[in-house]
């Protein structure tokens, strides 16, 4: 069996052990079974069960024990760590200091308009709607001071919190994950800040596996280790066939979205808490939408509405995961991502059960997107608190 084909199959196997511990609820310091146990249990050769035990242990999610009793271990993931884990993150996904400034800005924002309960029903002229069709990400609050707020929601708190490690990080980066250890741990740290310079001019191909080894210096083996870091954390994609090579994947990684609603989860987190929130920050983002995406950019989400189906959840998200790579801020895209995906949770099968009128969703949308694409955004903001809460209605209390 080739390298490759061994990598994929350990991230596979990490990927599968980290379901079940939070599908099964395995608390902190439970031990899973040994490693004979777990290789027979999910039908692992010794290599690939080795490769996936370092992955559950470069992410925080369990460890293998040695000694009487021992064996493979689930980790506790406190505040602190999910929030080393997504400055981390953001850092190797090449967030700029722009990104970080924007969304210290538009946390602020949506501190100071969640502690103050806007409404949908707001007439422009003041508050949250107010602020946000007139300054947007510009816009100062009182929660952007020190003590402006009483306060932080614990929706937003491991978002601010990660915002003020990147700050202390900027100069120069510093993600512990990637800090010491190995060669391929050091190429990792190479390979994160080439993403973040290719980011900022707008490339997503950072080379193919050969010119990647010319270009650094290393073998191939130190090279596929190095990508397979920064692959299972979600921010490279690895592309087989020729004139393909090692790419920045544009969506979220799954796991990132995963941690962060496990902990809502665990903090037991209400409609009336993370509702609120959901709403504001997706206005906030398509009021970022709107200011940045030139009128021509809007061609393929026109055709992406027309040729919806819209009895097919799929093509609702393959449109929002467009509309957020125009966003183009990875902490706005992920608060609104993890908040959705927290909510479908809490929703569950709801959503399937009760109708919904998809004449008017089309018809809302295409409103929507064309308001966005002539720039009146006083009017796209209404019409999308009109979808917004004809979805509340359709879900219910979730």
């Amino acid at each position: 069996m080739g390298r490759p084909v061994q990598e994929k199959l350990a991230q596979g196997a990490a990927r599968l052990i980290e379901h079940d511990i939070r599908a099964e609820k395995r608390r902190a310091g439970e031990v899973l079974g040994g490693s004979d146990e777990i290789a027979r249990r999910y039908g692992l050769a010794r290599e690939t069960l080795l490769g996936a035990v370092r992955l559950l242990e470069d992410q925080g999610i369990a460890r293998m024990r040695r000694g009487p009793g021992g064996g493979l271990m689930v980790l506790e993931e406190s505040h602190a760590t999910l929030t080393r884990f997504l400055a981390e993150y953001f850092l190797i996904r090449g967030i700029t200091s722009v990104q970080r400034k924007e969304a210290e800005h538009a946390v602020a924002l949506l501190s100071q308009a969640a502690g103050t309960g806007p409404s949908d029903s707001e007439d422009y002229s003041s508050g949250y709607s107010y602020a946000l069709l007139t300054r947007g990400l510009d816009y100062k609050s009182p929660a952007a001071e020190p003590n402006g707020v009483s306060k932080i929601s614990r929706v937003l708190r491991p978002f601010v919190d990660a915002l003020e490690i990147l700050e202390q990080w900027e100069d120069p980066p510093r993600p512990s994950a990637l800090n010491e250890g190995s060669l391929a741990i050091l190429v990792a740290r190479l390979l994160a800040d080439e993403v973040r310079r290719l980011r900022e001019r707008g490339e997503e191909r950072l080379g193919s596996e050969a010119e990647l080894t010319e270009r650094i210096g290393v073998s191939r083996q130190v090279l596929r280790q190095a990508v397979q870091m920064l692959e299972t954390r979600g921010v490279l994609i690895c592309r087989r066939g020729r004139s393909r090579g090692v790419e920045i994947r544009l969506e979220h990684a799954r796991d990132a979205i995963e941690r962060i609603t496990q902990h809502y989860t665990r903090l037991d987190v209400g409609a009336a808490e993370f509702r609120p929130i959901l709403s504001l920050i997706g206005r906030l983002n398509r009021h970022v939408m709107g200011m940045r995406t030139e009128p021509g950019d809007f061609t393929g989400l026109r055709r992406m509405i027309a040729e919806q189906d819209w009895t097919d959840a799929n093509g609702h998200v393959r449109r929002i995961h467009m509309e957020w790579r125009m966003i183009d801020n990875p902490v706005l895209s992920l608060i609104e991502q993890s908040l959705a995906a927290y909510r479908a949770c809490k929703a569950g099968k709801v959503a399937m059960d009760n109708a919904y009128d998809v004449d008017r969703l089309k018809a809302w949308s295409e409103e929507y997107l064309e308001s966005l694409a002539v720039g009146d955004l006083a009017a796209a903001d209404q019409v999308y608190c009109a979808i917004h809460g004809y979805a509340d209605r359709v879900l219910g209390r979730y």
